[in-house]
C-alpha cells in the first residue's frame, strides 16, 4: 500500500537524521520495493526514494558506489519528468556531489 511506503520512508528519514544509516537504509529499501511495485520505476515518488536511499548509502563506508548509481537514476527519472532546470533536480545533483 502506498501509505506503508510513505511510513517506511518517514522512518528512514528519522534514522538518517540521527546518524543511524544502516537502519535508515533498511527502511528506504522497504519503501523503494513497494513504490517500484505500485508506482513503477520512473514515478517521481520512486525516484525521490532512490535519491534518498542513494544519499544515505553514500554516507556509509563501502557503499558509496551503490549510492551514486541510485542518485544518478533518481536524477535521470526526475529530469525526464520535470526538465533539467527543476529545483528538485538541482537538490539531488547536490547530494550526488556529496557522495564523491
Amino acid at each position: 500500500h502506498p501509505d506503508t511506503a510513505g511510513t517506511y520512508n518517514n522512518m528512514a528519514v528519522v534514522y538518517q537524521a540521527r546518524g543511524n544509516f544502516a537502519e535508515a537504509v533498511e527502511f528506504y529499501e522497504q519503501s523503494l520495493r513497494i513504490k517500484r511495485a505500485l508506482l513503477g520505476e520512473q514515478h517521481l515518488s520512486t525516484a525521490r526514494t532512490k535519491g534518498n536511499l542513494g544519499f544515505c548509502l553514500g554516507k556509509m563506508p563501502g557503499r558509496q558506489a551503490e549510492g551514486k548509481v541510485l542518485l544518478e537514476e533518481c536524477i535521470a527519472a526526475m529530469t525526464a519528468a520535470m526538465g533539467a532546470g527543476h529545483p528538485a533536480i538541482q537538490f539531488y545533483r547536490g547530494l550526488l556531489e556529496q557522495t564523491k
